[in-house]
């Protein structure tokens, strides 16, 4: 299952608990978080229990390809529009 929202990660490892299941074992669960706040914005929202595994991007990295791009459009205004991609990274769940 793959819950992009940190609430919404919370909430399927939290039903999953009440119905009997385990991560890893019965359920495969992979959240969304951030590097900068990982521990404190998803790791802590499992309350010491199982933590899924995660999809995670770096803040610092995302702003500074956007300020990159904001500047190559303010030299060139008519430059195409693009789709820049960022990192990321599966930082691995705890057993449950």
């Amino acid at each position: 299952m793959i819950a992009l929202w940190r609430p919404l990660a919370a909430a399927a490892a939290a039903a999953a608990r009440r119905i009997g299941l385990r991560m890893v074992h019965d359920l495969h669960l992979v959240g969304w978080s951030c590097d900068e706040m990982h521990e404190e914005g998803f790791v802590s929202l499992f309350a010491g229990g199982p933590v899924p595994a995660s999809v995670s991007w770096s803040i610092a990295s995302m702003a500074e390809l956007a300020v990159s791009r904001l500047a190559q459009r303010r030299e060139t205004p008519g430059i195409p529009v693009s789709c820049t991609t960022v990192p990321v990274r599966l930082i691995p769940g705890t057993e449950g």
